[in-house]
């Protein structure tokens, strides 16, 4: 774990294109004695999947971090990490960014989100399209207790360097062309995040390459 962390601060160092880049380590399935061996060497964030993990992990561990919701939240499962998730990655349909704006007007507060976004035209991948995304942005406008800060891509499970290099660029283009007081682009995972810090990434959500036994 602290070797595959040390080459990942050193490869940020070397290819990243921004002043400052999060490490969002990604809890999903790993035990608590290993979250918190993570959150000794150093990360502070972490990315859960699913909510009911997040609920149970951030009631569990009682450290200083900051939890991050990331994978796929439908609209039932909000309430398990409205009062513990700071950022909402994975906000890719306009109904669910309607119903986090409720719940937390309920609870009298104003929650972060990511849009993802679809550069990759797969009909299979969740996200906004360009066209989609500038409708979201404008809806956003009428939510008082979301706040957009930016937005969150996953490229293809391919092998191919090109085509995610081609995502992640894409990704780029539309956060510099769309950004309102953005704060973070969220791309690249354990097997990407050097093609993603090559295009500008400032967050990666990083899981399987930090929890490898040394």
């Amino acid at each position: 774990m602290k070797k595959e962390l040390e080459q990942v601060l050193k490869d940020i160092e070397q290819y990243k294109q921004v002043d400052k880049v999060t490490i969002v380590g990604v809890t999903k399935t790993q035990p608590v004695a290993k979250i918190e061996q993570l959150i000794s060497l150093g990360i502070t964030n972490l990315g859960e999947n699913r909510p009911q993990e997040l609920r149970d992990k951030y009631d569990e561990i009682n450290e200083d971090v900051t939890w991050h919701m990331i994978g796929r939240l439908q609209t039932n499962k909000i309430k398990y990490v409205i009062n513990r998730a700071s950022l909402i990655h994975s906000v890719a349909d306009l109904k669910l960014m309607s119903e986090i704006n409720k719940a937390a007007q309920k609870n009298n507060k104003v929650i972060e989100i990511l849009l993802q976004i679809s550069t990759s035209n797969e009909e299979s991948k969740q996200g906004f399209n360009e066209e989609e995304l500038q409708e979201a942005l404008k809806y956003a406008q009428e939510l008082p207790y979301i706040e957009v800060v930016g937005l969150m891509c996953m490229a293809p499970l391919v092998a191919d360097e090109l085509i995610v290099n081609e995502v992640f660029a894409k990704a780029k283009e539309w956060y510099d062309k769309y950004n309102n007081n953005f704060k973070y682009l969220s791309m690249g995972m354990s097997t990407d995040y050097i093609i993603a810090l090559k295009n500008g990434a400032n967050m990666l959500r990083i899981g399987s390459l930090l929890f490898t036994e040394d």
